[in-house]
Parts: C-alpha cells; sequence; structure tokens
C-alpha cells in the first residue's frame, strides 16, 4: 500500500483541499451517515471545521479514476440505523487522514497528515472480485504528493527524512 506522510498544519491542509478541488476530486468524510447517502466537503472552511469537529479521515474520489460508487453498509452494532463507508469496496479511492495533534514522545510534535491507497479494491457489483488500482489512481497520487512536496521541505532527523510544512522548518 503506498502511503506518505507530511508534517503541516492547517493553512496547508486549506491549499491541499483547494488542490483537490481544482483537480476534479471530491472529498468525503469518514462518518457515521443517517442513510446510505455521503455527504461531500465544499470548501476549505468545511473541511478544517470536519477535521476539527467531527473526524480526521477521507476518502478521495475523482472520475478520473473512481469507477464505482463508494458503499455505504449499516453499522450492526449501533442501535439506530447508521450507515458507514465500507473499506476497498468500489472506488477507488485515495485515503486522506489529517490528525489534529500528536503523542508526547513524536519525533515531530505537529500534525501528520497522511496519504495513502490500496493496491487491490472489491468489485461493488460482486464481492466475490478484486481489481487492481488502475494507473489514472497511481499517477494522481504521484501528482499529489509532487504538489505537497513542493510546500514542504525533506528534514532528516536520524536516519529518517520528514516532509516537513517550509513555514515550519525553524521549529526543530
Amino acid at each position: 500500500m503506498p502511503e506518505s506522510n507530511y508534517y503541516i498544519e492547517n493553512h496547508l491542509r486549506r491549499e491541499l483541499f483547494s488542490y483537490l478541488q481544482s483537480t476534479g476530486c471530491i472529498v468525503i468524510p469518514d462518518l457515521l451517515y443517517s442513510g446510505r447517502k455521503y455527504f461531500k466537503i465544499k470548501d476549505e472552511n468545511s473541511f478544517i471545521e470536519c477535521i476539527d469537529d467531527k473526524t480526521v479521515r477521507f476518502f478521495i474520489i475523482n472520475p478520473l479514476f473512481t469507477f464505482q460508487e463508494l458503499i455505504l453498509e449499516e453499522n450492526r452494532f449501533i442501535e439506530d440505523p447508521k450507515f458507514s463507508i465500507v473499506q476497498r469496496k468500489g472506488g477507488p479511492y485515495i485515503n486522506l487522514a489529517c490528525y489534529r495533534g500528536f503523542s508526547e514522545d513524536s519525533v515531530l510534535k505537529i500534525k501528520r497528515t497522511n496519504i495513502h491507497y490500496y493496491s487491490k479494491y472489491i468489485n461493488s457489483e460482486n464481492y466475490y472480485e478484486e481489481y487492481k488500482a488502475p494507473e489514472s489512481l497511481k499517477e494522481y497520487y504521484k501528482n499529489l504528493n509532487k504538489f505537497i512536496r513542493s510546500k514542504c521541505n525533506a528534514v532528516k532527523i536520524g536516519t529518517k527524512s520528514y516532509y516537513l510544512d517550509k513555514d515550519l522548518k525553524s521549529i526543530i
């Protein structure tokens, strides 16, 4: 599973959201829904509010690489009917996690943003069939990483390299 981590603050997360919208992406929060319909984040402010108040996880879909609807299934462990998007079914999509904080023992005391996708997805029309992530998704993921890296500095701490918001380099 290709995965990238960035240490960026909300001003860059706003830019990330704008980039996603400008390239035709739809950002969907990973929430419990009251029905089988998810909602789409409309603007940067709603994106940051959602991170702060509701969830840190999102699904990124785009007609360039998304060929099937995301599937919502009922959570059988909750009394009131609640539905959530099922990982790997339908799509494909890119996962985005924008964490609110960090642990005390973190090397960098900065919010982490994680982007990844699965190498295989499950066909929403036939749950017994998997398919590989398409080249269009891989190419988009590569370009998305180029965009974010252009806003960051690669900083080496010990033996590891981290991508750090250019505006935050002075805190190390």
